[in-house]
């Protein structure tokens, strides 16, 4: 937290938060699924009779049609089976899947560990026998290839040293510029181009050399700070957990990343392996949402770039 952010202070100041944001894939979930209309709630459990009912007290509405929440895919997405998944029954079975008189749903199978109150449940509308939300949960790690940010990875020289291992992230492609601060890091680092630059790979590790000349072996002093500016992307998001780190503004970071996932997911299904009808409702969505792709792409990515290094 900042100190000193109130006058006459004597102890810690008030949080304040540090670092990108963090988009979870819950949150990008219930994005895409509110976006696109396929998801209701999420919902609290009132009460579990057993560990095939539950009853939902948002869900009662005697006027509603006993066909709203039936063959939907119920998802706990908080409290004690998260990403546990089960189908309501038909809306003719015995029991009904969905009774809008008492709001309780009865699923297909047995829950375990079995559903308790306060559990947080998604209601998902099925692809003919598929569990949407599952699907969009493909559609999630499928964006990743699309979304990018920029970010920085920072150095020391060490003496008479050329080569250097970095991250995964960090090669000749997603470089955008590297940088050596010149004057007094941090206060007045004034970044100025490294003379030499070369990216390349040893034993599966990611490497760079770093001269101040092209011509010549002439290296950084001791203790000299090399800035390396490059083009991030989102690692593999496994779990609800699991978190894009996009330094944007929630206000900005969590619409875009909806928007990025949802256009994945309608890539999925547009296309002719369904019926005409979701192919044709899938092209009329993808339309309506790539402008907004591409006023945040415009806003947030970082521009493409070609690093150029003279031959030694």
């Amino acid at each position: 937290t900042w100190y000193g952010v109130t006058p006459g202070e004597s102890g810690p100041s008030e949080p304040t938060p540090m670092g990108p944001t963090r988009v979870t894939r819950l949150a990008v979930r219930q994005g895409v699924g509110k976006l696109m209309r396929m998801m209701d709630g999420p919902f609290s459990i009132a009460t579990a009779t057993d560990a095939d009912t539950i009853i939902i007290s948002d869900l009662i509405d005697p006027d509603a049609s006993a066909h709203r929440y039936a063959n939907r895919f119920a998802r706990v997405s908080a409290g004690t089976a998260i990403g546990q998944t089960r189908r309501t029954r038909a809306a003719n079975s015995s029991p009904a899947g969905y009774v809008p008189a008492s709001g309780t749903l009865n699923v297909n199978r047995a829950t375990s560990p079995a559903w308790v109150a306060a559990d947080s449940v998604e209601i998902w509308r099925a692809k003919g026998d598929e569990d949407t939300s599952a699907l969009v949960d493909q559609a999630i790690n499928d964006a990743a290839t699309a979304i990018c940010w920029e970010d920085t990875f920072y150095l020391t020289i060490d003496e008479n040293v050329s080569e250097y291992y970095l991250p995964s992230g960090v090669n000749e492609l997603t470089a955008l510029a590297v940088d050596w601060a010149q004057d007094s890091y941090p206060s007045k680092p004034d970044w100025r181009t490294v003379g030499y630059a070369r990216f390349g790979v040893d034993g599966g590790n990611n490497i760079i050399t770093i001269l101040r000349e092209t011509l010549g072996t002439v290296y950084y002093s001791q203790g000299d700070i090399i800035r390396i500016r490059y083009v991030a992307f989102p690692d593999v998001m496994d779990s609800d957990a699991d978190y894009w780190a996009i330094p944007q503004p929630l206000a900005v970071a969590l619409p875009w990343a909806v928007a990025e996932a949802a256009m994945a997911f309608l890539e999925s299904i547009g296309t002719p392996s369904g019926g005409l009808e979701q192919v044709i409702d899938a092209e009329r969505a993808k339309a309506n949402l790539q402008r907004k792709l591409d006023f945040y792409r415009a806003r947030c990515m970082p521009p493409a770039t070609i690093m150029t290094v003279v031959p030694r």
